[in-house]
């Protein structure tokens, strides 16, 4: 673990560097870290009841649900997408791509949407881990430089935990970011999200790519490099400004400290501009002028928290990182450069004038991680192995505290000091399957009544009722609904007001009710306890009004069809 930062920097052979003994650590390594996240999925199937059917899912669940329903979409045949979760017909459009194109793999998971979906979390989750190492491997020819940063990257978090213990979890107005934005974080994109974890691979081997075209590779590297990057663009069109970023920053680096070099990189960051931009064009042609598009993207909000939230999250792997980014600031290599532009550029990155701002941190982690394991394995240790403590330990213990040994416990004493966040985040599941708590679980009325709608409803059927009701029925049934997420509903705020109207008002005034049914173009009426909360627990006596059939009852639930 020992030796100077640029020596040996890898070459660019086709598997840079990493020997197929490698890969083989990374992969088993991979398959214990996933094994790792499905385990609250696996403890909450255990404590479902019949009662209580468990969703398959524990993180950000409510998005999570929008997938499975384009993933339908795609089973049913679709290639385009429409957007479920709002009731006004629209253009379709090739708009997350990934899960219209799993949709058409349903017939190998028997049909089970969830099993389809796991699975591709498995395969991208392990797909992105690999790709974390074939990037570090890029930069340091050391294996252990390499497995540390893995390391790091597969399992640290940030240091929210810290507030969390000291009673400070809603600091400045924000959870720590540890638990709620997994672009900042490798564990918890692997944890939930199939498309991130795509978005990651394609984001890491599109800037490889650039990297070798701009070390003298050739045209065709810049080519696959905007080719990856325009894949890019149809899995999460806006990472393509953490590309552009990084290159753009790498570019200016280069000018001011490395002019010699523009002369290859300069033109491998434009062949791959080129080949990318008419994937970002086209996402947005489509979010600008196809209205429902541009709802949903006006609504989905994603603002950076306060600074002071990201310095808490990644202050230990900075400080760590600090010896590695002086280091390479001396020594001013294309590579080395490339990395620090990088981390400059984020900072700006997560504070533009774009309301998905926060989602911009990914792929900082594996670079900071990176340079955390050169810090930790090249500054921090050897200075440490060279005071008087560790030469009193050596000589106390007879040989037996050797350097080896400090370096071993040196990497797993930052691994626990950064661990704790991400146990905290895989744990929540495990207390709420205690007490059933929504959304990771259903009520048996809820999955019965969105079967019903799977073996019944024409497709394109519209659906009225409460948000949550409404975010699972798309997930089961090839339905659209009148609320059912906050961000692609289209103008929710407005839809809430007008729902929870109806459902106090509707006996009352059942002619007014009736006419907004028809105009809202409402097919099917869902009454359940949440309907009746919608309504400030009034609970409307929709079974009196002529124009609303009874087509299925559970319990206290209800389906009406409307019959105009």
């Amino acid at each position: 673990m020992s030796g100077q930062l640029s020596t040996p920097r890898p070459p660019w052979p086709g598997s840079l560097f990493v020997s197929q003994r490698e890969y083989g650590w990374v992969l088993g390594w991979s398959l214990l870290v996933l094994g790792l996240t499905f385990a609250p999925y696996a403890w909450c199937a255990l404590q479902a009841t019949p009662e209580h059917p468990f969703s398959g899912l524990v993180y950000d669940v409510e998005d999570v649900r929008t997938y499975l329903a384009e993933m339908r979409q795609g089973a049913e045949g679709a290639w385009l997408l429409h957007l479920p979760y709002t009731s006004e017909d629209h253009p379709r459009a090739f708009v997350h791509g990934l899960y219209l194109l799993l949709g058409k793999l349903l017939p190998l998971s028997g049909g089970d949407v969830l099993a389809l979906f796991h699975g591709a979390r498995a395969i991208l989750g392990v797909a992105a881990l690999v790709s974390v190492y074939r990037f570090h491997a890029a930069f340091s020819g050391l294996v252990a430089v390499r497995k540390v940063a893995w390391l790091l990257t597969a399992l640290s978090s940030g240091m929210g935990w810290l507030l969390v213990l000291l009673g400070r979890s809603q600091w400045l107005g924000d959870m720590p970011i540890d638990f709620w934005v997994p672009e900042a974080f490798t564990l918890p994109i692997v944890y939930a999200f199939p498309h991130i974890s795509l978005s990651l691979v394609l984001l890491l081997e599109a800037l490889l790519a650039y990297l070798r075209a701009a070390e003298g590779g050739g045209r065709r590297h810049a080519l696959r490099g905007g080719a990856l990057a325009l894949a890019l663009a149809f899995v999460v069109p806006f990472d393509l400004g953490v590309v552009y970023g990084a290159i753009g920053a790498h570019l200016l680096a280069l000018a001011l400290l490395r002019r010699a070099h523009l002369r290859e990189a300069f033109p491998a960051a434009l062949a791959l501009g080129a080949v990318s931009l008419p994937g970002l064009a086209y996402n947005g042609w489509v979010f600008t002028f196809n209205e429902a598009f541009r709802e949903w993207s006006r609504q989905n909000l994603g603002f950076s928290p306060h600074p002071a939230h990201f310095l808490v999250a990644y202050l230990f792997l900075a400080l760590l990182a600090v010896p590695g980014l002086a280091r390479m600031l001396k020594q001013r290599h294309l590579r080395d450069l490339f990395l620090v532009g990088w981390i400059g550029a984020v900072a700006l990155l997560l504070y533009l004038p774009f309301n998905l701002q926060r989602r911009l941190i990914i792929g900082t982690h594996p670079v900071l991680c990176f340079l955390a394991a050169v810090g930790l394995l090249q500054g921090v240790i050897p200075w440490a192995s060279r005071s008087r403590p560790w030469r009193w330990l050596l000589a106390r213990g007879r040989g037996r505290y050797t350097p080896r040994g400090l370096r071993r416990l040196g990497v797993y004493a930052v691994l626990c000091l950064s661990l704790p966040s991400n146990l905290l985040l895989l744990a929540g599941p495990l207390v709420q399957a205690q007490g059933h708590i929504p959304p990771l679980y259903l009520t048996r009325e809820q999955a019965e009544a969105a079967q019903w709608l799977a073996e019944h409803a024409q497709s394109g059927s519209v659906v009225l009722s409460s948000p949550a009701v409404g975010n699972i029925l798309p997930t089961v049934a090839p339905v659209w609904v009148f609320l059912g997420h906050g961000a692609i509903t289209a103008q929710f705020d407005r839809k809430v007001a007008e729902a929870a109207w109806f459902y106090a008002h509707a006996a009352e005034e059942p002619e007014a009710a009736r006419a907004w049914l028809e105009a809202q173009g409402i097919d099917y009426v869902y009454l359940g306890p949440d309907e009746r909360a919608l309504a400030g627990g009034q609970g409307a006596d929709l079974q009196a009004l002529p124009y609303l059939e009874p087509a299925f009852r559970s319990g206290n639930t209800w389906l009406f069809a409307f019959r105009p």
